[in-house]
């Protein structure tokens, strides 16, 4: 995986990088560790795309989030024939949760719960991930 300037690894990616031994540049900005671009083995994957305010994250393809990112993509290309054509934006986005709601359900993970009340699924750190995952996946099977 090639990454660009301005990203971050997972604790997790973090210790699977040391172990790998790889040692990629990087500098102490003033509340921020920035990263360098550099070459990453197969299993680092992209967990949140970055963009100017924010790194992307990087992450290993056996984290939680990952699984559930790659089993979007697995569902939206499966039910791609069932995602509304142009013209239907409230459509697709409908889609697009319910390929991610089913993927974080496949993945075992739960509604969050707060003072006893079971939030919206979109409150869940990894819905956000595996909806862009969705997105991606049936945008470019197109």
């Amino acid at each position: 995986m090639n990454v660009r300037d301005f990203w971050t690894p997972t604790a997790a990616a973090a210790a699977r990088m040391a172990d790998l031994n790889i040692r990629c540049e990087r500098r102490q900005a003033p509340h921020a560790t920035m990263y360098y671009g550099c070459e990453l083995p197969e299993e680092f994957v992209a967990i949140r795309r970055g963009n100017p305010a924010e790194p992307t994250l990087v992450g290993l393809t056996s984290e939680p989030t990952a699984k559930a990112i790659m089993t979007a993509a697995e569902i939206a290309i499966a039910r791609l024939s069932s995602r509304p054509g142009c013209g239907s934006p409230d459509g697709q986005n409908a889609h697009d949760d319910g390929v991610a709601i089913s993927a974080l359900e496949q993945c075992g993970f739960s509604r969050p719960v707060y003072k006893g009340e079971r939030l919206p699924w979109w409150h869940h750190h990894a819905f956000s991930p595996a909806r862009a995952a969705a997105f991606r996946a049936a945008t470019s099977s197109k």
